[in-house]
């Protein structure tokens, strides 16, 4: 009897020491595998922090002969529409191409000089000034071609932004002397036009941008060609104004354009 407590009490002492090293070995598995999380998250985050502070890269999106101007994205940016004189470099039409490889789909070909092509928020039309000797026209065609439709006149055209219902058109304004030239809203349905603002004589508002919601209408105002500045306006999703724009950038420097995403994010407010 003796012998088989004996045989017993090691049996016993194997098993508690077999399940001391499993726990041994389980803990030392969490150990390792918590250590290889930690480890992935860091180098993660050093190639998502080192990716955040390089340098933007400029990439064309078009190599054509000839000047490619005003270009804009789709809404779904997987396209772009922009004017081109063309491989002759006789007269700007609108053109619209994938991002990326790919030859353009010419829109137009009129006689008359065309730019500023800006798309609906469903992709499915493209809306561009067209210049005439006197005045500018604005038109509309399907994003894949077919027939134009023209919404309105104007005197100048420096930019055209669609607002995201799509019942509205905001145009800007060149530089006339001796003038003063606010940013126009262009109804859809019924080509009415009425001013958004009202600057002072001497200033001109030109390349308005819509934020992506439609409350926000940024634009760039300038007193003369050697300096400008960014301003932004609430706008009802009805056309008005909610009160008076709001002064975005001090620069004082030329600036070329009021981007959608970077201003209507605030990116400088003060």
């Amino acid at each position: 009897m003796e012998g088989f407590a004996g045989l017993a009490s090691v049996t016993t002492v194997q098993e508690s020491t077999k399940r001391q090293r499993r726990h041994i070995l389980a803990w030392a598995l969490l150990v390792l595998l918590s250590l290889g999380v930690f480890l992935l998250g860091r180098v993660r985050f050093q190639f998502l922090r080192s990716a955040s502070h390089q340098s933007p890269r400029t990439v064309p999106l078009t190599s054509f002969p000839g000047r490619q101007i005003t270009p804009a994205f789709s809404p779904d940016g997987k396209q772009v529409a922009f004017a081109w004189d063309g491989e002759k470099r006789e007269n700007f039409d609108i053109y619209v191409k994938l991002v990326g490889a790919g030859e353009p789909l010419r829109l137009t070909s009129n006689a008359a000089a065309e730019s500023w092509p800006t798309w609906s928020p469903d992709g499915g039309h493209i809306a561009f000034c067209r210049e005439l000797s006197d005045h500018v026209e604005i038109w509309m065609i399907p994003a894949l071609g077919g027939a134009e439709r023209k919404l309105g006149k104007s005197e100048s055209c420096e930019g055209l932004s669609w607002s995201s219902k799509g019942q509205f058109l905001a145009l800007g304004h060149r530089y006339l002397p001796r003038t003063a030239s606010g940013v126009s809203l262009l109804s859809i349905e019924t080509g009415e036009a009425r001013e958004l603002t009202s600057p002072s004589l001497g200033f001109w508002d030109s390349r308005p941008a819509f934020s992506p919601n439609g409350t926000m209408l940024a634009f760039v105002r300038a007193p003369s060609t050697e300096s400008s500045e960014i301003y932004e306006l609430a706008v009802g999703l009805d056309g008005w104004p909610g009160g008076e724009p709001r002064r975005v950038t001090y620069d004082e420097r030329n600036i070329n354009g009021a981007g959608e995403s970077s201003i209507h994010r605030a990116c400088r407010v003060r």
